[in-house]
């Protein structure tokens, strides 16, 4: 009976201790959705000034979620490096026992020869006992194996570091690229709203001479139609740019609802102002891709694996050092030194050591392999950015004669206009021509800025974001970056200068 009751009680124990999937109900994830939401963009330094390009990036470099967790991620590897570290520790361990009875333990004993029972019930403990040790010991062979899985460790944490720069180069030339395009559109928007009246009136006019007749009707309807041809393409540009602000407010992870304007000054263009020579450009880029270092860490953490098998097949000695007391009145010494040390081989590695070499050989191969791709797509980045850049460059160029030229005519036309020589519809075509103009050559002057931003990250060239401080104030990282970049446009191949930017202390 007492043995079915024992199993039903078990039963009964083991059926409470069961969990069920219990998912969010209604509320939960509304109060969830709102928690997130509010701390997605909580604590941020208010925007109460035009946005220049270089608060963008700084806001993106402090607030962005994205470069928020590449950095967690850094601190994480760090952690767990310093964890490493911890395990080549010798093992120090203390132990207290107590141990207590109603009785005393005692015993007799009996000859095996005779059969008889050699001495009376005696005991040699007392019925309550305390003992305590205080254990040192290092396993030799442990030390060597986690010295080695610290220093791969070590690596892991400059790989993720490396992670984070590219992370941060792509976040940086997206924002380069997506504040221009912002700007662009927000010039755009202001030209349109400015010419929206007298496009109304003007066009108003035209229908008034085609029904009336005080106009060819021809004439009237060429003129409505070039009329709207150039509304057409100037919305058709508009509608390109338009999402680039939302775009940039995600970037910089502003609220949604933020009302932010851009900073519309500051015409000249980033640009490196020396000559690039593609052996220079190749040499900085190989020195300055994390891509290329990542693959020199991985190789060195392969090459750890190694000589971590190596040493796993080698006999362990572990010696121990330990202070021992014991309370046991009966123990003639209560309190010694004890040392010892054990020696022991796992045979089996050595059957696995052969299998375990080959596939860390064949890992080597392959990383070996991937860091040449590596470097031949970074060539080949390289010097595709450096022909888009030149290309994206002339055209600005190109696009700003244009819209210096339609500016001119459009001064001439307006003082014709004045005298009466000119009429008010073809002015009116060419301020919306000259505003096509503009509006392309901003395109085209982000394109460029755009090809700036690719060239700099097929370079490895970052503005020293590996030592800038997110702690600090917006301002201040703004203007970090703002020298930094003005350092690296002078001499984007001069390594020892933009070694200068980089060592930027935290």
């Amino acid at each position: 009976m007492i043995k079915y009751c024992a199993v039903l009680a078990v039963f009964f124990a083991l059926s409470g201790c069961s969990v069920v999937p219990k998912p969010y109900d209604n509320l939960e994830l509304q109060q969830r959705a709102a928690d997130q939401a509010n701390r997605a963009t909580a604590d941020q330094e208010p925007v109460t000034k035009p946005v220049t390009l270089h608060e963008a990036m700084a806001r993106a470099l402090k607030y962005n979620l994205i470069a928020t967790v590449q950095k967690l991620e850094v601190v994480q590897k760090q952690r767990l490096l310093e964890l490493k570290n911890s395990t080549q520790l010798p093992n120090l361990v203390a132990g207290l026992n107590y141990s207590g009875r109603n009785n005393y333990d005692g015993a007799s004993s009996r000859s095996l020869i005779t059969g008889q029972p050699s001495f009376e019930v005696s005991t040699s403990s007392d019925r309550n006992v305390v003992t305590s040790d205080l254990n040192l010991s290092w396993n030799v062979l442990d030390f060597g194996l986690s010295y080695l899985r610290a220093q791969q460790a070590a690596d892991q944490a400059l790989i993720a570091r490396e992670t984070r720069r590219m992370a941060l180069h792509s976040l940086l030339q997206e924002v380069r690229a997506t504040y221009w395009k912002a700007v662009a559109a927000e010039r755009l928007s202001r030209g349109l709203a400015t010419l929206k009246a007298k496009i109304k009136d003007v066009e108003n006019s035209e229908q008034v001479m085609e029904h009336k007749g005080t106009a060819p009707p021809l004439l009237a309807l060429t003129y409505q139609r070039e009329l709207i041809e150039l509304q057409i393409e100037l919305q058709k540009l508009l509608r390109e740019l338009v999402p680039a602000k939302t775009r940039l407010a995600a970037l910089m992870n502003l609220p949604p609802s933020t009302d932010f304007k851009l900073s519309l000054s500051g015409g000249n263009a980033a640009s490196f102002s020396g000559s690039l020579p593609v052996k220079q450009m190749i040499t900085t880029a190989l020195l300055h891709r994390p891509e290329l270092r990542q693959a020199g860490y991985s190789e060195r953490i392969n090459e750890r694996e190694a000589e971590a098998a190596l040493l796993e097949i080698l006999p362990s000695v572990a010696p121990l050092l330990s202070v021992n007391y014991d309370s046991n009145s009966f123990v003639y010494e209560n309190d010694w030194l004890a040392a010892s040390a054990k020696a022991s081989w796992n045979l089996m590695k050595l059957f696995s050591y052969h299998s375990k070499n080959a596939a860390i050989q064949a890992a080597k191969d392959t990383l070996d392999k991937k860091s040449l791709a590596a470097t031949t797509a970074i060539i080949m980045q390289t010097c595709i950015a450096k022909l888009n850049y030149t290309q994206k460059r002339k055209y600005f160029y190109l696009a700003r004669n244009l819209s210096k030229v339609e500016k001119k005519i459009l001064q001439k036309m307006s003082a014709a206009y004045r005298t009466g020589t000119l009429s008010e519809h073809a002015l009116l075509r060419q301020k919306l021509k000259t505003l096509v103009a503009d509006t392309k050559r901003n395109i085209s002057y982000s394109e460029y800025q755009a090809a700036f931003g690719t060239l700099a990250k097929s370079l490895g060239l970052d503005a020293g974001i590996d030592g800038i401080d997110e702690a600090l104030p917006v301002k201040l990282i703004a203007e970090t970056l703002a020298s930094n970049w003005r350092v690296i446009s002078k001499n984007p191949t001069d390594i020892s200068e933009f070694m200068t930017v980089s060592s930027i202390s935290k």
